[in-house]
């Protein structure tokens, strides 16, 4: 599966540097950003059990860990803390968690990553610009405030799976037909996010200053692994919930994190050598954390 994963990324990053225009590259990235994935995350939320989102203990779990990793990176550098946060925290939840989640756990599962998805890009992006504001000294009037948390709320993903929930809840005669559409669209629309996955790192700039290991280092190890000891450790989850909450925190940087810093070249040349580094690093990171979970929660 990590094999499958890691071949249709190779495969778009190979597209991208051989034959794709510039507008070829483009379109496809707003076909999967704005219309696939959201579409796909929608049937997801439409057809979920709602009884999964009424347990809150293991969304705590995850940001509680994304909370106080957070206040480690600023106080290890206040200077770069927003980009560093985002680096650390933001997980590339849609292209590549939920192939493994569905592929590996199952579609059950996917109940318990739908809420985390939709709060991780809400909370992370939120958070950012106020660590963003902080750091430049801004003020943070409620007009700011507000401006904040609607970028939020308005994101593609939050709102595709906020209108799939209300859906849920209204329409419960049309979830057959939602199955049916989810089930027959999954493996195309995740397969197409994966090869987009690749086109869009091919376009990244690969020149920085110096590798940012630490960045890396706590995205793919220190976060993962403080999920798991407060899932495992103190709250005591299902293997089940283990497993989801620690693949989701185990997977690279968020691709669409490098469009969160726009206007910074700083935070751009880092978030952008974080998601290469990140992406390609976990094709054997992943595997690893998959095989652990496994021989730990027998």
């Amino acid at each position: 599966m990590a094999t499958i994963i890691g071949l249709l990324v190779l495969f778009g990053w190979w597209a991208a540097a051989g034959f794709m225009s510039v507008a070829q590259k483009q379109l496809l990235s707003i076909l999967v950003s704005r219309f696939l994935i959201p579409s796909w995350l929608f049937l997801n939320a439409a057809t979920a059990d709602l009884s999964y989102l009424f347990i809150a203990t293991y969304t705590v779990v995850y940001f509680l860990a994304a909370l106080l990793l957070s206040v480690i990176v600023v106080l290890f550098n206040k200077r770069q803390s927003a980009a560093l946060v985002l680096a650390s925290t933001y997980s590339n939840t849609l292209y590549f968690s939920l192939p493994i989640i569905a592929l590996v756990l199952g579609s059950s599962a996917m109940n318990y990553a739908l809420p985390i998805i939709m709060l991780n890009t809400f909370f992370v992006l939120s958070g950012y610009e106020l660590l963003k504001h902080r750091g430049e000294q801004q003020g943070l009037h409620l007009t700011s405030i507000h401006k904040i948390l609607f970028n939020s709320l308005s994101h593609p993903i939050v709102l595709s799976i906020f209108l799939g929930l209300i859906a849920n809840i209204m329409f419960s005669k049309a979830t057959g037909l939602f199955v049916s559409i989810k089930v027959h669209t999954t493996i195309p629309v995740l397969s197409l996010a994966l090869i987009s996955l690749g086109v869009s790192l091919q376009a990244i700039p690969q020149k920085s200053r110096r590798i940012p290991w630490f960045a890396v280092i706590c995205k793919l190890v220190v976060f993962p692994l403080f999920v798991f000891c407060c899932a495992y450790y103190l709250f005591e989850l299902t293997n089940e919930i283990i497993q989801v909450v620690v693949i989701l925190a185990a997977s690279p940087l968020a691709i669409n994190s490098y469009f969160f810093v726009h206007g910074n070249r700083g935070a751009k040349l880092l978030i952008g050598r974080c998601i290469l580094l990140s992406s390609f690093l976990s094709m054997v990171s992943m595997p690893l954390w998959v095989l652990a979970l496994k021989i730990v929660l027998l």
